[in-house]
């Protein structure tokens, strides 16, 4: 009777990786005198930027995939006698992205927080406000692009144990009278599969990072709200705004068959 002739198993090798995310910090302005909204849709926004390549984070390596999400903040005040409607609209290269209103009660700051999804260096992004009172002003804005859906070429399609370290709330604002509406997690991915939201850091002992989603999802600006405005008032908090938690370090023991 022949010998059957086993089998050899595939052969592997590990591949050990540490993704290093460095965000660049919060770009902020406080006017010292606000300035009156006007009453119709302005020609060109308060707040206008041309994104530039030394505004995004750093990633090393290079990733394979990475979307970036850009965060814009404008608030201001009603400093009007009565509750009036304060009117956003999101452009950008040009093109409305979103609009949206809120009311705002008397002597109530407003905030708007605005996520551009997918932008690129030379995106020309822009915030624009109105109001039903010219007694409405805008003082305060901040930026920051945040990095979402993060993947390596090692790691794409391969069975992954995956740990995410150094978990940072941000961005933290410090102009005007900050304070924070909500913190949201991050969202690990598994063969483009959502399962969960964690806040802080955690372990996976298999993670097979597919190119759609990638290792993990931001919340505001991907998950949720991309390519729209989440928008809050308070009577103390200037600017009264959203936070991501966001990894700083992805590290990695990928595991390649051949």
């Amino acid at each position: 009777m022949p010998v059957k002739t086993p089998i050899p198993l595939s052969p592997y090798t590990k591949v050990f990786q540490d993704i290093i995310v460095q965000i660049k910090a919060p770009v902020e302005n406080l006017q010292a005198t606000p300035t009156s909204l006007p009453t119709a849709e302005p020609a060109t926004g308060q707040w206008r930027k041309t994104l530039d390549a030394g505004d995004f984070p750093t990633i090393t390596p290079t990733p394979y995939n990475v979307a970036h999400i850009a965060y814009v903040c404008l608030a201001g005040k009603n400093t009007d006698a009565a509750t009036q409607t304060l009117y956003w609209k999101m452009i950008k290269n040009g093109a409305s992205v979103a609009t949206g209103s809120l009311s705002v009660s008397a002597g109530y700051y407003y905030t708007v927080s605005a996520f551009f999804y997918g932008v690129v260096a030379g995106d020309v992004i822009e915030v624009r406000l109105w109001a039903t009172s010219a007694n409405v002003n805008w003082d305060y804005d901040g930026f920051q692009i945040q990095p979402s859906r993060i993947v390596t070429t090692e790691a794409l399609n391969s069975p992954c144990y995956v740990n995410f370290k150094n978990v940072i709330a941000c961005p933290t604002f410090v102009k005007g009278a900050p304070g924070v509406s909500t913190t949201a997690g991050y969202a690990p991915y598994h063969c483009d599969a959502f399962s969960l939201t964690l806040y802080g850091s955690s372990s996976f002992d298999v993670l097979f990072p597919k190119a759609t989603f990638c290792l993990c999802r931001l919340s505001y600006g991907d998950y949720n709200n991309a390519n729209n405005a989440l928008t809050s008032t308070s009577p103390t908090y200037r600017p009264y705004y959203y936070r991501n938690c966001v990894p700083l370090t992805i590290s990695l023991v990928v595991w390649k068959f051949w």
